[in-house]
């Protein structure tokens, strides 16, 4: 970013994303971001604070009891008359915070943007095939609940990963795109976890190199005269 422009978020290092601090409570952005100088994930994250900011002081105990109305007062939904198919998503039916049962949680919500059309059905299959290779691996090393997530877990699951990419698909092996995209969303699940307070302490091993993969460079491609 320009070092002359005043910035409105605080760059987290160790998320590699970019924070507001607001009456009292940090908030960070769901915005994966290639570094500071990331000008288009800084935009985006700044949006989604513009967003966030609104939700929060629509729901400020001063705004509510200060005897204004409020301008989304008239498009207020009747959740009463919603369909039963509505998701619901809570996270006070995990008490025990399993690991294979967080993971449904925020498969199916993810599966709910899909559906509203935040994102790909495509994409929410990396989700689901990414997190569920994770947890088997969780499981693998013998821990149950979200609270035994530490770095040495996560860096293992990243070694792991990376070992895969030298095996050939006999063997077990896997391509580097998707060593990725399986780090990528790990580190996106995690972020959540922390979001709802579902850790002990946010793992500083996931920083903005964690899920970075050597990719192989493109081949160039030759064409014929006629071409």
């Amino acid at each position: 970013m320009p070092r002359k422009q005043k910035l409105e978020l605080t760059w987290y290092p160790y998320r590699s994303t970019w924070c507001k601090y607001y009456q009292g409570k940090r908030y960070y952005s769901p915005v994966d971001c290639n570094g500071k100088s990331d000008q288009g994930g800084y935009a985006m994250s700044l949006q989604w604070w513009s967003q966030k900011r609104l939700q929060i002081d629509s729901n400020s105990p001063s705004v509510a009891s200060s005897g204004k109305p409020l301008l989304a007062a008239a498009m207020a939904t009747d959740y009463g008359r919603l369909p039963s198919r509505a998701p619901v998503v809570s996270l006070a039916k995990v008490a025990e915070t399993s690991i294979p049962k967080l993971v449904e949680i925020y498969l199916n919500m993810r599966r709910a943007e899909a559906e509203s059309g935040q994102f790909t059905v495509q994409m929410y299959g990396e989700f689901k095939t990414s997190l569920e290779d994770w947890a088997g691996f969780a499981a693998y090393q013998k821990r149950k609940t979200i609270t035994e997530v530490d770095s040495d877990l996560l860096a293992s699951y990243r070694a792991h990963q990376l070992y895969l990419t030298t095996l050939k698909k006999p063997s077990g092996g896997i391509g580097p795109h998707l060593a990725r995209k399986r780090l990528q969303h790990v580190k996106r699940f995690i972020t959540w976890a922390d979001e709802h307070d579902l850790l002990e302490r946010f793992p500083k091993v996931l920083n903005r190199k964690y899920a970075q993969v050597k990719l192989p460079k493109p081949k160039p491609q030759f064409f014929a005269v006629d071409e």
